[in-house]
């Protein structure tokens, strides 16, 4: 699904940069954060979910009786730089197709520039760095 040109159109990563280069290009004028969309929905419906679970599915509270979420705006953040540097991948010629690009909506997404890529440590859910 990350790799897929419909789904990164849709859920708005096909573009995602890191932060860096567009601060390094505009010569420390601009800032441009990735976005995190598909990071929130990826964490949110396909992995972990909203709150914490005990093994019968019902909510783990503080201890003030409120629910104790998965993760803060911070994972997200960390996880949406993991989404950037990807672009579409470069046409084949063995289908036809009407569209006169020279670029693929068929094949997977690639790392197209690895400049685009956020290349600095992400922090994960127990605060340790992962790649």
């Amino acid at each position: 699904m990350t790799h897929n040109v419909q789904m990164a159109e849709q859920l708005t990563f096909s573009s995602n940069k890191a932060a860096a280069y567009e601060w390094h290009r505009s010569n420390h004028a601009k800032k441009n954060y990735p976005d995190e969309n598909y990071a929130r929905e990826n964490m949110q419906l396909h992995q972990i979910g909203l709150q914490k679970l005990h093994e019968d599915g019902s909510p783990i509270l503080d201890k003030f009786g409120n629910e104790i979420p998965n993760y803060t705006q911070e994972n997200i953040f960390a996880a949406s730089k993991i989404f950037t540097g990807l672009g579409r991948s470069s046409r084949r010629g063995n289908y036809n197709d009407l569209d006169r690009s020279t670029t693929s909506y068929l094949d997977p997404m690639r790392q197209n520039s690895i400049e685009e890529k956020d290349w600095f440590p992400k922090i994960s859910f127990d605060t340790k760095y992962i790649g």
